[in-house]
């Protein structure tokens, strides 16, 4: 491994941005928390939280 200990921080900032279109029924099925399958947005905020534990995996440097 390199010895980056004397190297300067650097602050950086990433922004994703994205679409989903859904009828006025399924909104109303997440926010009433009845879609069949559970809750979609627990799901991504699972997913997402993996995805950073695991970036070093999926993007290998």
């Amino acid at each position: 491994m390199v010895d980056v200990s004397s190297k300067e921080i650097t602050h950086r900032k990433a922004l994703a941005v994205g679409e989903i279109i859904l009828s006025s029924e399924v909104i109303e099925m997440i926010k009433n928390k009845k879609m069949p399958k559970g809750d979609p947005l627990a799901i991504a905020e699972v997913s997402g939280i993996n995805g950073v534990k695991k970036t070093s995996e999926l993007i290998p440097l």
